[in-house]
């Protein structure tokens, strides 16, 4: 299953480096999930990231729009090469960061995403685990 979500334009700012030339869009992000191989994929125009986890897991994500990572809230939620991926509310408006690493404070790798991106992980791991 595939969504597709573009932020409103005047959150496109978000996804994007500092540097509006030289980054790709980033507003656009594809979301696959596949059941039979418990394998999360985000694609955009700037990355692509295949997460390892189960539907029962990525429906836990519902919580991380709003998870504090200061407070230590982030949410581990799936597996890639690098390590843990953990998940919590962006610094900006209407995102999530995903942080991929050993654990969420010493990660190796930084995405930010837009909400609406969760919700459809949300949606889609809801529909299959239903299924």
């Amino acid at each position: 299953m595939r969504g597709v979500f573009s932020q409103p334009p005047e959150n496109r700012h978000y996804a994007r480096m500092a540097d509006e030339a030289l980054s790709p869009n980033t507003s656009d992000v594809v979301v696959d999930f596949d059941q039979e191989d418990d394998s999360l994929t985000l694609t955009s125009e700037a990355f692509v990231l295949q997460v390892h986890a189960s539907a029962e897991d990525l429906v836990r994500l519902a919580g991380a729009p709003t998870a504090d990572w200061s407070r230590r809230q982030a949410i581990a939620v799936g597996t890639t090469g690098l390590g843990r991926v953990y998940w919590c509310a962006g610094e900006a408006p209407d995102t999530v960061h995903v942080l991929v690493g050993d654990d969420d404070e010493t990660w190796d790798l930084a995405l930010v995403i837009p909400v609406a991106t969760v919700e459809t992980i949300v949606r889609l791991a809801a529909e299959r685990q239903g299924a």
